[in-house]
């Protein structure tokens, strides 16, 4: 089975470097990252301190890992190595200070899985959510290195619970420990007789209540808000810009803050042009006149923090591969729209069962979920006060995890 996922990684690769030579700019970055990465290592790791080694997949991963990264780093005691397998997360994050070093994982070949392990030689290794890189993992094991997962979540469809699941349920249960999500997944991992796994949390509820908390001053916002109830439209695509739009015609008392994903201008220019709707640019003006009713934010880095002067959240992504992250809305007490695709997400599920989120299907459906929110105070108040109680209750993932590791003597 090895050989057969090795053959698998090399098709990957491939696929990568064919993509890149007929243009794709992410897989071009993604081959060109990789050049010389080991070598390069090789001259970067010391040899007088303990490396403690982070590996996420891409951003959404590492906010799951950031908060645990953060704490082990001002213990100022190991270096920090983070490694990312997208060039998303590597562009994001390449200068981030907590980590001593910054870059992307090798392809996980057999060769560079070993040179890799053999240059790091890591006290503790951290996987995020669903890394599983079996080559490395292979390598980790045979040394008797310690290595977790954290944020972890498992489905009984994924390939560890198939009839052919054996041999990857085998580097599960080499894992030192699995710190899980969910109750499902613990109870799902105990039924393959997985047992070094525990109920922990995720730990992106501790970082958006650290943000939340933080001391936020941006005067352009609050000018441009203005005292009026203000939707944010936050990591929208086509579908969710369009419903902005719509939504400041249909509500001229409103404010609307556009959040794109992907920042496209000319898309964004045509939308403000068909529907004639007086429109900011973030970057573009010193000052935000009260007649402007929509603010487009084409600057990254703010969301999260822009989240705290709305009201309403709609979550762009849900008409694509998934929702964004509406963790950043919730925690400031704002009911969330989004769309359907929304099934992967845990904190989806439990959102709309306690009665905060809300989804939608299609423009009709949207517009009389946010017009509930608009016309009823009190909704607003009751989903505030639901978002707090549930908080309350999903913090803490962080600080579980580093006392268990403190307890087992690995820090």
């Amino acid at each position: 089975m090895r050989l057969l996922y090795s053959g698998f990684i090399q098709l990957l690769a491939l696929g990568f470097k064919m993509a890149a030579l007929f243009g794709n700019k992410k897989a071009r970055k993604w081959v060109n990252g990789r050049n010389g990465l080991l070598e390069g290592l090789s001259k970067k790791i010391p040899k007088d301190r303990e490396l403690i080694w982070f590996h996420c997949a891409s951003l959404g991963e590492f906010e799951q890992a950031r908060p645990l990264l953060e704490k082990i780093a001002r213990l100022k005691q190991h270096f920090i190595l983070l490694t990312f397998f997208s060039p998303s997360g590597y562009e994001s994050k390449k200068n981030y200070a907590p980590a001593d070093l910054v870059c992307y994982m090798p392809l996980d070949s057999r060769s560079n899985a070993k040179r890799f392990i053999e240059l790091t030689n890591p006290r503790l290794s951290f996987f995020a959510k669903y890394e599983f890189w079996f080559n490395h993992l292979y390598e980790l094991q045979q040394r008797k290195l310690k290595h977790y997962l954290i944020s972890g979540i498992f489905r009984p469809k994924q390939q560890f619970f198939r009839f052919y699941g054996k041999w990857f349920r085998d580097h599960l249960k080499a894992f030192t420990h699995l710190f899980l999500q969910d109750r499902s997944s613990v109870e799902l991992l105990h039924s393959f007789h997985i047992k070094s796994c525990s109920l922990s949390g995720d730990g992106r509820f501790d970082r958006v209540w650290e943000i939340a908390k933080e001391k936020v001053d941006l005067p352009a916002i609050a000018q441009f808000k203005n005292d009026r109830l203000c939707v944010v439209f936050g990591s929208s695509w086509e579908k969710e810009n369009h419903l902005a739009f719509q939504l400041a015609i249909r509500h001229p008392e409103l404010k609307i803050i556009l959040a794109p994903h992907e920042f496209h201008q000319e898309e964004l220019k045509a939308l403000e042009m068909k529907h004639q709707v007086k429109t900011a640019y973030y970057s573009e003006a010193e000052s935000y006149l009260p007649e402007k009713q929509l603010l487009v934010i084409d600057k990254m880095g703010l969301l999260s923090k822009i989240y705290r002067y709305g009201e309403i959240a709609v979550i762009g992504g849900g008409f694509g591969k998934g929702i964004h992250n509406i963790l950043e809305a919730a925690v400031y007490g704002l009911p969330v729209l989004f769309g359907p695709k929304h099934d992967f997400f845990n904190e989806a599920r439990e959102l709309i069962g306690e009665g905060a989120a809300k989804v939608f299907k299609n423009e009709r459906q949207f517009h009389q979920l946010v017009e509930q929110y608009i016309h009823k105070r009190e909704e607003r108040e009751k989903t505030s006060a639901i978002c707090g109680s549930y908080f309350r209750r999903k913090i803490g993932a962080t600080q579980l995890i580093f006392n268990q590791l403190k307890e087992d003597d690995a820090l």
